[in-house]
């Protein structure tokens, strides 16, 4: 059995599935050989944790969180240079983008049980760099302009987090996209992109 290195962040989806953690690590520990596991406690844990476990992991790290934590614990990965770690994602976020492009099931426990009979597939990896953002690793999907200031509004915004308590999320979108809609300022564009 392979040995599994989890990163959860428990704050996800604003953290609607924090009660299910026990359960999800119980169905994961059925199923794998759960050799760590690292809770996220804020911002950024996740690529600080993955750049710090790559070296060492020699299988599987599986996120159990939103789009966030998956980026963050990629970004980690890419900076520690380890390319060798298959990376599954059970999505606990509010919007889960990652996991509907790739027909990952939205359910966390079906996602797991999905994930027992996964093989890892090899994901082009985007890099953008500028010196507002510094080096950032995407897979899902990457923004300037308008779609980057909604994306960065809503997911900094007080509206979210109380839509995220109504489990209604998606719709603080619609509330930036109307008043990003009226704001009228100039974007940097990241000046080196590669893919």
């Amino acid at each position: 059995m392979e040995n599994i290195t989890l990163i959860i962040n428990p704050q996800a989806g604003n953290s609607r599935h924090r009660k299910q953690i026990p359960a999800l690590v119980a169905q994961l520990t059925r199923l794998f050989h759960i050799d760590q596991t690292y809770y996220t406690a804020q911002d950024g844990d996740a690529r600080r944790i993955a750049r710090g476990l790559a070296p060492s992991v020699n299988g599987r790290c599986i996120v159990i969180g939103g789009d966030g934590t998956l980026h963050d614990t990629v970004n980690g990965l890419q900076e520690s240079q380890n390319q060798t770690v298959a990376v599954g994602y059970i999505p606990t976020g509010t919007g889960n983008d990652y996991a509907r492009a790739h027909g990952i099931p939205l359910q966390p426990n079906r996602a797991i049980a999905a994930l027992r009979h996964s093989r890892p597939i090899v994901t082009k990896i985007g890099k953008a760099v500028s010196p507002e953002i510094g080096t950032q690793y995407f897979i899902n999907n990457f923004g300037i302009g308008i779609d980057a200031r909604i994306v960065y509004d809503t997911n900094h915004s007080e509206t979210k987090t109380g839509l995220n308590r109504l489990h209604l999320g998606q719709f603080a979108y619609l509330t930036n996209i109307l008043h990003s809609s009226r704001i009228k300022e100039s974007t940097r564009v990241p000046r080196h992109l590669a893919g």
